[in-house]
């Protein structure tokens, strides 16, 4: 079998003619340093790496800051260097990592799903000739591209695999007739809370009915497109957001996607939950790392931290309300992702990115509006033909196109293309 070699001249000759000996095919071994800085389905990408005759070299430490850390530049080059690896990989992009990558000389692989780190993507690292960026959300690859970086692409994330007679062996006792996820921002809400405080009137009002709007309306993000300097002026005196250098960010799109969209999946969530609250025929749990007083009827639970036990709950409840972060602009959640690959029943809001892969109805079901969400709750656990036929579809369509090892194979084809 042949070995990549790891002379310095031979190694900028792998960098310089890009990603043509990731091909597996071709029987070469790449060695892959993977930071563990974000686990999330790390392990099941490992191991597909791994059977796909990949060397992966884990890192572990994490840097005092995503931006600069001289400490940690030090160790992860001199780890590089020791086991000579040829590629730096990792879920999300990392800046310091990919300066590091561009410094060696290596490429940098990161694969980013939507989270409040994908602000680190409005890092001026992201022009970096070694960056090959792969990302969930089609909006934020458009955004990317437009700005001017070049190797950005387009790819879903997948599920965990599952077999469907691991399905059926799961005790059916625990039904519930809903599952809602809390997948809101706290913090986010007390900034938000205490910035109105510190505003005019006149300024408040426009803040809600911005939020109000934009609660409103599914499937396109506008906020940043509607703050104008005086607002952001405003914004800045009463809740200061630091500004990082080399940033590419904007004022309106650091208040939009740190503060403001964060709210508007809050109070959507909110009044969710106050509508099922009045509909005692629906036996309904929320589960949240906050435990919410108002509600009566619904029962509360924690947050799982085992992906099993999440695993369970999806399986084992009718249907399962997913709230997207408004955040996410086009993509398919993680969650979601999840949901679908072990046979649950999902309910979310309308994002674009579902449309390429899901048929609605079919696959899964999306709602328009919080009334909405209601009439298909009502129309779908009256109709369980109907939620077993999705849950079968989904978890067919998941199996067929969406796993994590046919996702893989995807990206290899992607780099070996450009």
């Amino acid at each position: 079998m042949l070995i990549v070699s790891h002379k310095k001249n031979e190694k900028n000759s792998v960098f310089s003619s890009l990603f043509m000996p990731l091909k597996a095919a071709w029987g070469i071994i790449m060695k892959l340093l993977v930071p563990d800085l974000y686990s999330y389905s790390l392990d099941e990408i490992l191991s597909v790496l791994i059977q796909k005759n990949y060397s992966i070299v884990p890192y572990h430490g994490k840097p005092r800051s995503f931006y600069y850390d001289p400490v940690f530049q030090r160790n992860m080059i001199q780890k590089i260097e020791e086991q000579e690896i040829d590629v730096v990989f990792s879920l999300q992009f990392l800046p310091i990592l990919s300066n590091i990558c561009e410094k060696l000389k290596i490429p940098y692989i990161s694969w980013c799903y939507n989270d409040q780190i994908n602000r680190l993507l409005l890092s001026d690292s992201v022009f970096n000739s070694c960056n090959f960026i792969f990302h969930t959300d089609s909006k934020w690859v458009l955004k990317l591209q437009r700005l001017g970086v070049k190797q950005v692409f387009y790819l879903p994330w997948a599920a965990r695999t599952i077999k469907r007679e691991q399905i059926c062996a799961i005790s059916s006792e625990s039904v519930m007739d809903i599952a809602v996820f809390d997948t809101g921002n706290s913090e986010a809400l007390r900034l938000y809370i205490e910035m109105l405080t510190r505003l005019d009137r006149r300024t408040r009002g426009f803040l809600d009915g911005l939020i109000q709007a934009q609660g409103s309306i599914y499937g396109f993000n506008f906020i940043e497109n509607v703050l104008n300097d005086e607002t952001l002026s405003f914004l800045q005196k009463a809740a200061s957001l630091p500004v990082l250098r080399g940033s590419t960010a904007d004022m309106a799109e650091l208040y939009a996607f740190q503060i403001l969209y964060p709210v508007v999946t809050k109070k959507e969530l909110d009044s969710i939950l106050r509508n099922l609250e009045e509909e005692e025929q629906m036996h309904t749990c929320f589960y949240s790392s906050c435990f919410l007083e108002h509600l009566k009827h619904i029962k509360q639970s924690d947050l799982p931290t085992d992906s099993s036990v999440f695993r369970d709950i999806y399986i084992n409840s009718k249907i399962n309300l997913l709230i997207a972060p408004r955040e996410i602009q086009n993509g398919i959640p993680v969650q979601a992702m999840d949901i679908m690959g072990c046979g649950g029943i999902l309910m979310t809001n309308f994002q674009n990115d579902y449309l390429q892969y899901f048929e609605p109805g079919t696959d899964y079901i999306y709602y328009e509006s919080t009334d909405d969400i209601s009439d298909k709750l009502k129309y779908y656990l009256q109709h369980e033909e109907k939620r077993i036929a999705i849950s079968r579809n989904a978890f067919h369509n998941i199996m067929q196109n969406h796993t994590f090892e046919l996702r893989l194979e995807e990206m290899i084809d992607l780099l070996n293309l450009n």
